[in-house]
């Protein structure tokens, strides 16, 4: 049994129709802080980019660990936002607009976080691999924009300052060498046998 969990339907209806009935997976509508399953009912649990996203991803992991049974492996993969590069002549307007970003988010140091959620949830052979993920430039227009927005409304950066960010960024896209990527983590850990 395969079943996959998102808090929104409008997500849960996108995953349905990525699988268009080829893959055994049932989905819920479910929290991730409160998980609708009995202890020890799975082999294994995975959570790709959630636990930067809800209140509590220590709460989070615990119900991973709940629902899985001894011997199981956990693994959850999520990014670092602080630990985003773009590469722009400005290293100071960069470093403050990342930093900008990365306090908008509820988790923006999840990466980092997630190795000692891991230990503190009783997990052992804990494993963590680290990886850089390039953007391209529509993408971190994507992912950035409304992060960026937020910052700007917040204070956070000023509008000036986040002109001459995307400015310099759709130079290097117009000259063919626009850089950017974020560093994600995938820690895995074993739910002990008792």
């Amino acid at each position: 049994r395969v079943v996959g969990i998102d808090n929104s339907e409008t997500m849960l209806k996108v995953a349905r129709a990525r699988a268009d009935g080829q893959l055994p997976i049932e989905y819920m509508l479910a929290d991730a802080t409160h998980l609708p399953f009995a202890d020890d009912s799975f082999d294994g649990c995975r959570a790709s980019r959630v636990l930067g996203h809800v209140h509590e991803p220590a709460l989070a992991l615990a119900e991973m660990v709940r629902v899985a049974r001894p011997g199981a492996r956990i693994v959850a993969a999520d990014g670092d936002i602080d630990l985003t590069v773009v590469e722009i002549p400005d290293r100071t307007l960069a470093r403050k607009i990342i930093h900008a970003a990365c306090d908008q988010m509820q988790h923006g140091w999840i990466g980092r976080q997630m190795p000692r959620f891991f230990q503190q949830a009783g997990l052992s052979d804990i494993r963590v691999d680290g990886r850089m993920m390039h953007l391209n430039y529509s993408f971190f227009q994507t992912v950035f924009g409304g992060i960026l927005q937020r910052a700007q409304t917040t204070g956070s950066v000023s509008e000036q300052d986040l002109s001459h960010f995307w400015n310099a960024l759709k130079q290097a896209e117009q000259e063919q060498h626009f850089f950017a990527g974020t560093v994600g983590f995938i820690v895995s850990g074993r739910k002990p046998l008792s």
